[in-house]
């Protein structure tokens, strides 16, 4: 590899090629890129810097967008469930710090407060199952999936 090359994700080069219905040579024509630096980009994934940039315009992502994701779909699986998880725990262990500084100050906890908090963990639980329901269903498994069901719907 040369000194202005790098590895970029190819199937994100073709997804976005394939979305927009473009041809190989039609993307060459309207980026300024040769047909061959397209395929060798789209095959083996090695582009200059230079080719980035013209992707990057053509396409309005950032040059960002085109470096090789490290995680594999199970672990970027593993890293939401965690977060989920992290974000569920957070709200829980806030409802009793709120429930204990309101216990101290005022003295009592009426049933108001224990049936609001009752009703924000129902809620929730109902969001995260139709989420969790959605997220199954509809298959999404990156941002790259979200991002094209959302571009699906815009175009309906």
């Amino acid at each position: 590899m040369k000194h202005n090359e790098m590895n970029i994700a190819s199937e994100k080069l073709k997804s976005l090629r394939q979305q927009k219905g473009w041809t190989q040579q039609h993307l060459a024509e309207v980026s300024g890129i040769s047909l061959r630096t397209i395929q060798r980009a789209e095959s083996s994934g090695v582009t200059s810097t230079d080719t980035i940039g013209a992707l990057s315009a053509v396409f309005e992502v950032e040059r960002s967008y085109w470096q090789i994701d490290t995680f594999t779909s199970s672990e970027k699986q593993r890293i939401i469930q965690k977060g989920l998880r992290i974000a569920l725990i957070s709200i829980a262990l806030a409802q009793i710090i709120s429930l204990v500084v309101i216990w101290l100050f005022v003295g009592t906890i009426n049933s108001l407060w224990l049936k609001s908090i009752l009703a924000s963990w129902l809620v929730l639980g109902f969001c995260f199952f139709v989420h969790r329901a959605t997220v199954q269903q509809l298959n999404i498994h990156s941002s790259q999936s979200l991002k094209a069901l959302h571009d699906k719907f815009d175009k309906s």
